[in-house]
C-alpha cells in the first residue's frame, strides 16, 4: 500500500491531487500548527482581472493552535463571496456546469472547523478527478508523519481571461479541462 502525507490546504492546486492520485492512502497533516500566512485557509483562482485569493476567515483569537482545532469565523459571510467569485471567474468556462455543483454543495454548508471544510473539498474534488484515494487524518493515526519533498511542473492548459496563470487552485483546471483534468495533472509530474 502506497501512503502519502499531504499538507491540508483550502481548494488545493494540481500538485496536491497528482500526489494523491499516486497513492492508495493519503494522510493529511491536521496535527500541525495552523499557518495564518500559508494556504491552509486560502486558495488562488484566475479571475477576469487577474489572480484572486479566496480566504476562509478563521477565529484569530486561536492562532497557533493545531490545524484540526482551527475554527472558522462564522460572523463573516465568506461562503457567498467565494461562490460569487467562482461564478464570476468561471461561468463561461467550458466545463462550469460539470464541476460547479460540487463546489456549490460544499460552500452551501456551514462549516465550523477549517480541517473539516478542507477535507470535504479534497474528497469532492478527488471525485471529480476520479481519484479513488482513502483520505485519513494524522489526528486519527498513531506515529510520526512528515510530508516528502515533491517536484511538480505546473501543466499548461487553455484558460479563460488571457495568458496562462500557474499556481492556482485545481478548480481552474476542472472548469477549463473537465474530465481531461486528471490526464493533464499527470503531465505536470512527468515534466518535473
Amino acid at each position: 500500500m502506497r501512503r502519502i502525507v499531504l499538507t491540508p490546504v483550502y481548494l488545493p492546486g494540481p500538485a496536491f491531487f497528482d500526489r494523491a492520485s499516486r497513492a492508495d492512502e493519503a494522510i493529511v497533516l491536521d496535527t500541525i500548527p495552523f499557518d495564518a500566512h500559508g494556504l491552509h485557509a486560502r486558495a488562488r483562482i484566475k479571475a477576469p482581472r487577474g489572480p484572486l485569493w479566496l480566504t476562509v476567515p478563521v477565529d484569530s483569537r486561536r492562532f497557533g493552535e493545531r490545524f484540526a482545532e482551527t475554527r472558522i469565523d462564522l460572523s463573516r459571510d465568506w461562503r457567498a463571496r467565494h461562490l460569487a467569485a467562482i461564478v464570476t471567474s468561471y461561468a463561461e468556462a467550458p466545463h462550469f456546469d460539470w464541476a460547479f455543483p460540487v463546489l456549490e454543495r460544499l460552500l452551501s454548508r456551514e462549516w465550523t472547523h477549517l480541517a473539516d471544510l478542507n477535507l470535504a473539498a479534497v474528497e469532492g474534488l478527488c471525485g471529480l478527478l476520479d481519484i479513488p484515494v482513502n483520505i485519513r487524518r494524522t489526528s486519527d493515526e498513531s506515529g510520526a508523519f512528515e510530508e516528502e519533498p515533491f517536484d511538480y511542473a505546473f501543466p499548461v492548459y487553455p484558460q479563460l481571461h488571457g495568458p496562462f496563470l500557474s499556481h492556482v487552485s485545481v478548480i481552474d483546471l476542472l472548469f477549463n479541462a473537465g474530465p481531461r483534468a486528471r490526464s493533464i495533472l499527470a503531465k505536470g509530474a512527468a515534466a518535473a
